[in-house]
């Protein structure tokens, strides 16, 4: 509904969304850059655009603030224009 209301209203609208706060398990081992790559490509299916201007860590454990790989996946999905912030 949110991605049809966007596309139709011919607005500029920054799209943001977050993404981890429903991982089972809501532990550290559960964010693997697989799953939040999995949040960011459902969320664009949904949302039926090609980009998120702003994707959010939702709630994640102070441990996964200390994971390179988990960062380093979001620069991935930068690098490949589907995402422009964190």
């Amino acid at each position: 509904a949110v991605g049809k209301a966007v596309r139709e209203s011919g607005a500029s609208v920054r799209v943001a969304t977050k993404c981890g706060r429903q991982i089972n398990p809501h532990l550290n081992k559960g964010y693997t850059p697989e799953v939040l790559r999995g949040y960011v490509e459902d969320s664009l299916k949904r949302l039926g655009t090609d980009c998120i201007d702003l994707i959010q860590l939702h709630c994640p454990p102070t441990e996964v603030y200390y994971r390179p790989e988990i960062f380093g996946e979001f620069e991935k999905l930068k690098q490949e224009g589907k995402i422009l912030n964190l």
